[in-house]
C-alpha cells in the first residue's frame, strides 16, 4: 500500500486486491490516496489541461471532506476517531 500502484508487481496488485476485499474503508481510502497521487504529480500544465483537472480534484476533496458533510464521505462508513467507534 506505500508504492505508487503503478509500481506494483502483477502478483503485488493481485495480493492487495484480496487484503483492501476484507476491508472496504481501507480500499476506499488506497483508491483516493492513488487518484490523488497521480493529480499531484502532473506537471507542467496548461491552461486548458488543468481546466479538464480541476474538476477530479474538486470531487476528490468533497470525498475526503469532513464527516458529516455535503458530499460521499469515507468516513460515513465507520465511526474512526469518535469514542466508542470501531478501528
Amino acid at each position: 500500500m506505500r508504492r505508487h500502484e503503478w509500481r506494483l508487481s502483477h502478483e503485488q496488485r493481485e495480493n492487495l486486491a484480496r487484503y483492501l476485499q476484507d476491508y472496504p474503508v481501507l480500499g476506499a481510502l488506497y483508491e483516493a490516496k492513488q487518484r490523488l497521487n497521480r493529480l499531484l504529480l502532473l506537471k507542467t500544465l496548461h491552461r486548458k489541461k488543468v481546466r479538464r483537472k480541476l474538476p477530479e480534484l474538486l470531487e476528490l476533496i468533497e470525498q475526503l471532506g469532513e464527516p458529516g458533510g455535503s458530499g460521499p464521505c469515507w468516513m460515513d462508513a465507520c465511526s474512526l476517531g469518535e469514542p466508542g467507534g470501531s478501528r
